[in-house]
């Protein structure tokens, strides 16, 4: 029997096999640590800073259930904390804060390219060139940089929520985006997905003031669109061009008039450029607070739907902020008709604003609901009995001005002027009156109608009008030529207008131009008198 155990023993192997070490347990409790700065990484005042914190800072953060203080179509959201058992990413948290404070130093650009960059990975130039940049980024100037650079800078803001207050990261993140979005094409999907995520996890509202200018660009590419969007019932204008972006299939931004009337003057043009976007906006408003609001249904259980997706996907997140979120929403991706209809009702308000600022052309109208035509007609013949009797006070006589009310507040003081005023005028025509001789007598020639100034004066008396105001005359009268030379070019003419105006008003007593269809003419009923005068005035 010994025998036989022996044999046996001779093919245990354990017993000529090194013995392995027990393996130490993974405690769910991180230790706390401390780390310091190397000697070239202290801070700008000499010091080597001592950092305690705990390595995993999660530690212990629990499931967050909540339902957004703020108006959206976002009804709850879910943060639950990721379990996973080991954190490949550790070890950046750490680094993260370590290199937090450092400043940079103006260099030259050193490329940079990594599919997960870390500091690891850092040579000394690169390494000299990220921390120059981020310095410069944090003082809002945006200078070179490349994908790399940028994404590595949004991790850490990713990754410190405790180093960057929630408000203020997502301040930075919306600048980096709306900084480098042209150079850097590619982040916009990223972005979409990670500034949703940022706010969901740190109960932020959607960043619309800080990306409205591209929404219409990146609305596309989010995840959960419904986050960029307000809700209607307490929409205003930033949560209008997000909304219009997701209904509309149409961009009122690339209109062909969205500059205004191509053949009006520069400040006419700008002028009918602001109207153009100020009443687009207001009359979708109109629109999607009367008539698209009935559209939806967002009143029961039945219309919410839910997505649940792990957060900052294909970024470096550590352990610390791995989560993934539930969210449950009232969607507008189920209603294909609403988006035609919304459609059709951006084109009408482009036609309505085309006839406002004189444009004959207009782009094709289908599928517009009948009360949507309603809302869009009763805002804009509003809008033109508003703009129509703004023109007319524009092209108001200057004469006519005389006879309206006084702007100043009554009071017994001004009447005691008057009334003083108007005895001394009394007294010098009584003065006047007596001095007069009886066997004096009118010989004045009495009209009743208007006349040029008096041919006994000097044919030549331009009456005070500058060469430039005549020629402008003799252009609307029909007797433009050399002998009153050229209109000099970029004139004001409705500067030029008003003084015309102004000088023959006080000297035949009536203003002879006026406007029509939106150019200046000589008044039908006084052309001949003013081309008479022009003759006089010729020599």
């Amino acid at each position: 029997m010994a025998l036989d155990k022996e044999k046996d023993d001779f093919w245990d192997l354990s017993r000529i096999v090194p013995k392995k070490r027990p393996l130490k347990t993974v405690s769910s409790q991180s230790p706390i640590k401390e780390y310091s700065l190397r000697e070239e990484e202290k801070t700008d005042k000499g010091e080597e800073r001592m950092l305690t914190f705990s390595a995993e800072c999660g530690e212990g953060r629990e499931d967050e259930v909540y339902i957004p203080a703020y108006d959206t179509l976002i009804k709850r959201v879910t943060v639950r904390r990721m379990t996973d058992k080991y954190d490949f990413y550790d070890s950046f948290r750490k680094s993260a804060i370590l290199y937090f404070d450092v400043k940079g130093e103006p260099c030259d650009f050193a490329q940079y390219y990594s599919y997960m960059p870390q500091y690891s990975q850092l040579r000394d130039s690169q390494k000299s060139y990220y921390f120059y940049w981020r310095s410069e980024m944090r003082k809002g100037r945006f200078i070179k940089t490349d994908y790399s650079y940028l994404y590595l800078a949004v991790y850490e803001i990713i990754n410190l929520p405790d180093l960057i207050p929630p408000e203020r990261g997502i301040r930075m993140l919306t600048d980096l985006w709306r900084e480098y979005r042209r150079e850097l094409p590619r982040i916009d999907f990223y972005f979409s997905i990670w500034v949703e995520d940022y706010c969901l996890i740190h109960k932020l509202p959607c960043p619309i003031d800080g990306i409205s200018d591209f929404i219409f660009d990146i609305l596309p590419t989010a995840p959960l669109r419904e986050f960029y969007l307000t809700d209607i019932e307490s929409m205003d204008e930033r949560g209008l061009l997000s909304t219009l972006a997701y209904l509309s299939g149409y961009d009122y931004r690339k209109g062909k008039f969205i500059d205004g009337n191509p053949y009006s003057p520069e400040d006419r043009r700008k002028r009918q450029a602001e109207l153009y976007l100020a009443h687009i906006k207001g009359a979708m408003l109109e629109v999607l607070r009367r008539n698209v609001k009935s559209s939806l249904t967002c009143g029961g259980a039945d219309d919410i739907k839910v997505t649940v997706r792990d957060a900052f996907p294909n970024s470096l997140a550590t352990h610390s902020v791995k989560s993934r979120i539930t969210v449950e929403y009232y969607s507008l991706s189920d209603n294909p008709a609403l988006k035609e209809h919304v459609t059709a009702a951006v084109r009408y308000a482009e036609n309505r604003l085309r006839a406002l600022i004189g444009v004959k052309s207009r782009i094709s109208v289908k599928g517009l609901p009948d009360d949507y035509k309603r809302t869009l007609d009763g805002y804009f013949d509003a809008l033109d009995a508003r703009e129509r009797a703004l023109r007319a006070k524009e092209n108001e006589p200057v004469y006519e001005k005389l006879y309206s009310a006084p702007s100043e507040k009554l009071s017994c003081e001004s009447a005691d002027k008057i009334e003083a005023v108007s005895w001394m005028t009394t007294a010098r025509l009584v003065e006047l009156d007596d001095g007069r001789d009886e066997t004096d007598t009118v010989t004045e020639k009495e009209d009743e109608s208007p006349s040029l100034p008096d041919k006994s004066t000097d044919d030549r008396d331009l009456m005070g009008l500058s060469a430039s105001d005549v020629a402008f005359i003799a252009f609307l009268a029909g007797e433009y030529g050399t002998e009153f030379g050229e209109l000099p070019k970029g004139m004001d003419r409705d500067n030029s207008k008003d003084r015309i105006n102004e000088v023959f008003s006080d000297s035949f007593g009536d203003i002879i131009i006026e406007e029509s269809c939106g150019e200046y003419v000589i008044i039908d009923d006084y052309l001949e008198d003013v081309r008479e005068w022009l003759s006089n005035i010729r020599g």
